[in-house]
């Protein structure tokens, strides 16, 4: 009985891959494993943070958004100091760092995503928009549009700190603009799911991470 032919699917046995490039294994497994990625990030901001608690709040402050900035800005401060503690954190202390950073990014996505979905019966819009968003930034790296991908496990935590603070810079540019010069306060809940999205590729990044080293460890 002949040997069956090697499925054009998955590639030559024999052949090697070129230093440099995917295999093809890897390259058909790549967007799964992204999928994955942005599932896993999301459902731990669903998840992991207060959402009631977090709702009660802005009810508290009620609906100016002006007023709402001011509790989005501690936040971005606390992601800004985790970043760094996480940068020149010691062997000892890194996976504290890391964890208090993955806390801060996924509070701030649910913040942003609880003010943009204010009025909503559930998050269900809010995280379309998300994955949106998140599928468009994509688009953007590949034609060149955006030069830091913030998924990438490799990307320095700084360069995604700077997406980050840029984007927040945006609801306050666009609050500006809705009070002053007559913009449609639409415009303000797509730039928070634009921030919601950073935070969750940031987390995604993680992910990726994690699975990365989980493969490591099953080749081993």
């Amino acid at each position: 009985m002949k040997p069956s032919p090697p499925s054009p699917l998955r590639g030559t046995p024999t052949s090697k891959t070129p230093v440099g490039r995917a295999s093809p294994r890897a390259a058909l497994t790549a967007p799964l494993r992204a999928a994955r990625a942005f599932d896993a990030a999301l459902a731990f901001v669903l998840d992991q943070t207060r959402l009631d608690s977090q709702c009660r709040t802005l009810i508290l402050y009620g609906p100016e958004d002006c007023n709402r900035l001011l509790l989005l800005l501690p936040r971005l401060h606390r992601i800004s100091q985790d970043t760094a503690d996480l940068i020149w954190a010691d062997e000892a202390s890194l996976k504290t760092a890391q964890n208090n950073l993955r806390y801060g990014l996924a509070d701030l996505a649910a913040y942003a995503l609880i003010w943009a979905t204010t009025g909503q019966p559930n998050y269900v819009r809010g995280c379309k928009g998300i994955a949106a968003a998140r599928l468009l930034y994509d688009h953007q790296l590949v034609l060149g549009d955006r030069h830091t991908d913030c998924t990438s496990p490799t990307t320095p935590h700084s360069l995604k700190f700077r997406v980050l603070f840029e984007q927040c810079g945006e609801i306050a540019h666009v609050i500006d603009q809705v009070q002053h010069h007559g913009l449609a306060p639409g415009n303000i809940h797509v730039e928070l799911i634009q921030v919601a999205a950073v935070c969750v590729a940031w987390l995604e990044s993680y992910e990726l991470s994690r699975e990365g080293a989980k493969g490591a460890k099953a080749k081993a």
